[in-house]
């Protein structure tokens, strides 16, 4: 273990295959030992290995996740986006979202707005918070549409806090809620409900004014938001 460590920290890519039998080893000290040497020494195609180390549980997965964040080398990030999107179980292809997040792969957005729009609760909030870090304004129609989808509770906290991230970017202080206000004019009395929470988080005159008609709405739902 001692051995393999002191090559990966020096680079010694030709120690790769033997950072490859280590990780399939029913020895644990040694799995985790070759995943960690993988960081270093592999490329893409380890992640094939390192995915389906993440499936083993605990200190395993800890160090596949670990290594999948910090491999390096060209076509990674693309592999680990592609064996997300071949993930039929569902906490896993969340997790692999965070892989991504994680490793800041930019290009992976216009793969990541359909699965903030999902049906799994779990893709959808790691979608979310991977957009929140990855996404331009840009993508605030799609966003805004999955926070209109997203469960109460944490799943709607996590993506009103991943559009303001994104409203953020927006060059203009007072443009940041256009894209929310866009929508919330042309949006059902339930749907208004939902948005107003991220129009206060926002802020600006016209966010303010939409909150402060909402307070004065004869909707409970609508008054009850805007106190959020």
């Amino acid at each position: 273990v001692m051995v393999l460590a002191a090559l990966a920290e020096r680079g010694e890519k030709s120690a790769l295959p033997e950072a490859l039998n280590a990780a399939k080893s029913a020895d644990e000290p040694i799995r985790i030992a070759g995943l960690g040497a993988l960081a270093r020494l592999g490329d893409a195609s380890t992640v094939p290995v390192l995915v389906s180390a993440l499936q083993t549980g605990g200190n395993t997965t800890a160090a596949a996740r670990a290594s999948l964040v910090r491999l390096d080398g060209a076509g990674v990030n693309e592999a680990v986006l592609s064996a997300m999107q071949g993930q039929t179980d569902m906490s896993r292809r969340a997790e692999l979202i965070g892989i991504i997040e994680g490793r800041g792969f930019a290009a992976a957005v216009p793969t990541l707005l359909p699965e903030a729009l999902g049906d799994n609760s779990n893709v959808r909030r790691a979608a979310m918070r991977a957009l929140g870090r990855l996404a331009a304004p840009k993508d605030l129609a799609s966003m805004l549409q999955s926070l209109l989808k997203s469960s109460p509770g944490a799943e709607r906290d996590d993506a009103e806090r991943a559009i303001a991230s994104v409203c953020a970017r927006v060059g203009e202080p007072s443009q940041q809620a256009s894209a929310a206000l866009a929508l919330y004019d042309k949006s059902s009395a339930t749907e208004k409900a939902i948005l107003l929470p991220v129009l206060g988080r926002l802020g600006g005159p016209k966010a303010f004014e939409a909150v402060k008609a909402a307070l004065a709405s004869s909707d409970p739902a609508l008054s009850k938001a805007g106190e959020a």
